[in-house]
């Protein structure tokens, strides 16, 4: 990783260079450590004193306990994340998505698409809030320039999901992906989307499951059609779909400041 925020991470944002100097070789002594714009996390320092490696921030190891789509995507740890890494963060703008996301109609045109791409029955309210968690882990609401309506695509890639045997026909688990140009950073979802899609896929498999919308395509137009008419979701199950800001976010915004990258 390039960047990293200093000292908390409600810190500026830095360079491992930047942070070096003003914390000195003695980080840790101090107790002052680079932390991950992503999920929050210390991070630990690499290659600043030596010109055979490039200067970086790096996760540690992942703990054992933790389930792989739980892992940060800035970690680059899980193929699954790979194309999600983003071109950088935007801590204001952040905050004012994820308000925006929850107002009344735009999380009724979310949670309709993710139930219609998952099929009825394999996204209940407690499902989605799951996916909105991780979300919230992952702090994709500060991704620059995330435009609202690729949120919901993004949420159906943080899941498996199942659909029950009915009928003597089989179960399966299944998840969503993207398919997008390679060495592409999440910016191409919007940008390039016409060269994007998001697949259905078997987990067991990696095979894509055969229906006539899988793949589906990206764009707002798409997103609004799938989601179709949203007066079903009624006031109980809206409520029952929100999700209160973490003490991370709550921080964030007590603490805002603009972030600025400070030079070497």
């Amino acid at each position: 990783m390039k960047y990293a925020y200093y000292g908390s991470p409600e810190g500026p944002l830095v360079t491992p260079e930047a942070f070096i100097i003003k914390a000195s070789v003695q980080y840790k002594k101090k107790g002052i450590y680079p932390y991950c714009p992503a999920c929050g996390k210390a991070l630990d320092l690499y290659g600043v004193h030596t010109p055979l490696a490039l200067s970086r921030f790096d996760h540690k190891n992942l703990e054992k306990n933790i389930l792989p789509e739980d892992d940060c995507i800035l970690a680059n740890r899980n193929s699954r994340f790979k194309g999600l890494i983003p071109d950088g963060f935007d801590r204001a703008r952040g905050i004012e998505l994820r308000e925006a996301f929850f107002e009344d109609e735009n999380l009724k045109i979310a949670y309709a698409f993710c139930w219609k791409m998952c099929r009825q029955g394999n996204l209940p309210a407690e499902r989605f809030k799951k996916l909105i968690e991780r979300a919230d882990k992952h702090n994709i609401w500060a991704y620059s320039n995330l435009p609202l309506w690729i949120t919901p695509y993004i949420l159906l890639t943080f899941g498996d999901f199942m659909v029950a045997p009915k009928d003597n026909k089989k179960g399966y688990t299944f998840q969503f992906i993207f398919n997008k140009p390679r060495a592409t950073t999440i910016s191409s979802l919007w940008l390039l989307s016409e060269q994007c899609s998001l697949m259905k896929v078997f987990v067991k498999s990696g095979d894509l499951v055969k229906l006539s919308d899988n793949p589906y395509p990206l764009s707002k137009e798409a997103l609004f059609e799938k989601a179709g008419n949203i007066d079903w979701i009624k006031k109980p199950l809206l409520n029952s779909l929100m999700l209160s800001e973490t003490p991370a976010q709550k921080r964030a915004r007590e603490s805002l400041v603009e972030i600025q990258c400070v030079a070497p």
